[in-house]
């Protein structure tokens, strides 16, 4: 069987090491000048490397599967000894520990009050990701009736009913009468892409990840987790095919009961043309189905998707990439919050504006990896996606970039002295990793949706599967690896491989 991947992300990178080390011959393609989709890394000349896209790991232990199970040596996962600071428009400024009985200790020294709604909120939100563990993330995504009755079963919805039926924002707004807590919380509808009132309130369960489970940062940069997917399809024989772009793939035969696909891609200006008995798309659905992928059903599928069901492009990110020469040492990660993040993020993600006061994060990986060059900082802003119309020239760039320098400069009371490295804008995001519109999570719900899961990554269309962070069960390097591993299960089950 001759497979092609279309796509060099964490997605297709551990598809592609899987099913290479089946012993079937995989090709893989990718736009870029080497592996790792939205995981990429920028180097200057004097060789220090930038990360973008995921800034640290959450949930390890699935990283450690996944080279358990390519019988390949992990990178090395370095713990994160604190919490994330964050820094709020009132003044307030808290640096968070790590750890759940670390962080209420934390707080009770401050507000006990608080301290005893952070407990209960983490239990919940534990209570909730072990079922979503348990009958979601590994498995199709289920219907309506399906979670109903698992919920039922595992009595996860009897014992949080106002959690699980009500949306995101009236869920925190009943858990927290701290403002500053609220913002922080609501914050985390953003890591789907959705607007906190359009958010299920299930998706608490991101505050166990980040605040009650383990958080790693790979030794040398979140990069090295591609680099090592990369090497361990290299031992398997997957040959990689890097600055290509695929045109076209056609079904042979009828798409529902074809023989195989032909792929049409460019290399260096040159056209070739290849037979696949079975393609894997690594990429946004909604895009490859409307450009390069010849199928009818599936390109009215998605767009029926985007036009009938509410669904619409995320918010994408301002990155700039910043060589910092002060003498000081901030945490790993921080955040800045504007005075209304509810308002800031609407700004962004349903007026697509760019807001007056953005959430700016900043990662200082030499806090936790001292192999890592101290001038390496990593800042992020709020960003409409390209739906905006903003055509992100230099000129519009750099002025964005100087708004947001400011900002660190007054909040953390620092000089911010150094240089840009690289900007990267939503304009960019969208042509490197053909996301949509520049958006870093796929489609997401515009209005309350209670049961809104991603595209399994299968359809009645033969032959063809998707993987990455638009398929169930959603984006993150750890969920992105466990659509993988759901994919080769069904792919192994269909065509009956060992």
């Amino acid at each position: 069987m001759k497979i092609a991947i279309i796509g060099a992300g964490v997605g297709g990178l551990t598809t592609a090491a899987h099913l290479g080390k089946m012993g079937l011959a995989v090709d893989v393609y990718d736009l870029g000048e080497f592996a790792g989709g939205k995981m990429y890394k920028y180097t200057n000349e004097e060789g220090l490397n930038w990360d973008t896209g995921p800034t640290l790991i959450s949930l390890p232990n699935q990283i450690h599967k996944t080279f358990t199970d390519l019988d390949f040596k992990a990178p090395e996962l370095l713990p994160l000894t604190e919490g994330c600071r964050l820094l709020f428009a009132d003044g307030t400024d808290w640096q968070l520990p790590h750890g759940k009985d670390k962080l209420i200790s934390y707080f009770k020294e401050k507000d006990y009050k608080l301290s005893e709604e952070l407990s209960v909120s983490l239990e919940i939100a534990k209570d909730i990701f072990d079922f979503a563990e348990k009958f979601i993330f590994n498995d199709e995504p289920p219907s309506a009736l399906t979670i109903g009755l698992k919920s039922m079963a595992s009595g996860v919805v009897f014992q949080h009913p106002k959690t699980m039926l009500k949306n995101y924002s009236k869920v925190i707004d009943a858990l927290f009468s701290n403002q500053n807590m609220r913002e922080f919380f609501y914050h985390f509808a953003s890591y789907i892409g959705v607007q906190p009132s359009a958010a299920a309130g299930a998706i608490l369960s991101i505050a166990h990840v980040e605040l009650g489970s383990e958080i790693v940062f790979p030794c040398g940069g979140v990069h090295n987790i591609a680099q090592s997917l990369y090497e361990a399809g290299l031992k398997y024989k997957v040959k990689f095919h890097f600055q290509s772009k695929v045109t076209s793939a056609i079904p042979i035969g009828s798409e529902f009961k074809n023989k195989g696909w032909e792929l049409e891609f460019e290399h260096k200006e040159k056209k070739e043309k290849k037979v696949y008995d079975l393609l894997i798309a690594n990429g946004d659905p909604y895009v490859a189905s409307q450009t390069w992928i010849n199928s009818d059903y599936l390109r009215s599928h998605f767009l029926n998707q985007l036009k009938n069901k509410s669904l619409k492009p995320s918010e994408s990110q301002f990155v700039i990439l910043y060589d910092w020469q002060d003498d000081a040492n901030i945490s790993h990660h921080l955040k800045i919050f504007p005075k209304s993040w509810s308002e800031s993020f609407y700004k962004v993600g349903v007026e697509l504006k760019i807001p007056n006061d953005p959430c700016v994060y900043l990662v200082w990986p030499h806090a936790t990896d001292k192999s890592i060059s101290k001038r390496v900082l990593f800042i992020s802003a709020m960003a409409p996606n390209i739906n905006s119309g903003h055509l992100w020239d230099n000129t519009f760039a750099k002025n964005y970039a100087e708004k947001v320098l400011h900002i660190c400069r007054e909040r953390l009371n620092l000089p911010f002295q150094g240089q840009i490295f690289k900007i990267v804008t939503p304009q960019e995001l969208s042509e490197r990793t053909q996301s949509l519109k520049g958006g870093l999570y796929s489609a997401t719900n515009e209005n309350f949706q209670p049961l809104f899961f991603h595209f399994s990554g299968e359809s009645k269309v033969e032959n063809i599967f998707f993987v990455g962070g638009g398929v169930h069960p959603g984006a993150g390097v750890t969920m992105v690896m466990k659509s993988a591993e759901r994919i080769i299960k069904s792919i192994k089950k269909k065509y009956r491989l060992s």
